[in-house]
């Protein structure tokens, strides 16, 4: 959130700019797309298409460096004060409970962690990792290499409940 509103306002010109400037606008799903709608109802609804998962045909070399008997699940992607990894950490610490999973499994967060390194904490029973930064390139043989691939929800309004307003987390 900005600090300010001039900041507030001066954020939503410049995105109302490249926005409207663009040719083409792609989302990852109708939901996103909906959203950016009604938050900028100028947009002119023939330059967005969705495209479900994002997916880009490219030969990838996977990058795996955990052992083949680990499940690796895997958040790649900059976390934030909108992108907050505290309800997946505790949804995770949850499934450890079960010791064949706690000892089977790992979560790793690659990308900006916006001061959230802490929240490894959150599950002191599970092996979760904070890698840190990477290239594209890296991020691309990252997700390749994971068992699960995992994607942080940052709209609320339509979704499921978000875990981390489930009170017995």
């Amino acid at each position: 959130n900005p600090e300010t509103p001039a900041i507030a306002a001066s954020e939503r010109a410049r995105a109302e700019r490249v926005l409207a400037q663009a040719e083409r606008i792609v989302f990852t799903s109708p939901l996103t797309l909906e959203s950016m709608l009604q938050r900028f109802p100028a947009l002119t609804r023939s330059k967005l298409v969705t495209i479900t998962n994002g997916f880009d045909e490219v030969a990838v070399t996977p990058l795996r460096d955990w052992p083949q008997d680990k499940c690796v699940f895997r958040y790649v992607g900059t976390l934030n004060v909108r992108r907050q990894p505290d309800g997946l950490i505790r949804a995770f610490e949850l499934a450890c409970r079960e010791p064949g999973f706690r000892e089977a499994a790992v979560l790793e967060l690659i990308g900006s962690a916006g001061g959230h390194e802490s929240k490894s904490a959150l599950a002191p029973s599970a092996q979760v990792v904070f890698r840190g930064p990477v290239s594209h390139a890296e991020s691309q043989r990252y997700m390749f290499g994971s068992d699960i691939n995992l994607l942080l929800q940052t709209i609320s309004e339509g979704c499921w409940p978000r875990l981390q307003d489930d009170r017995r987390l």
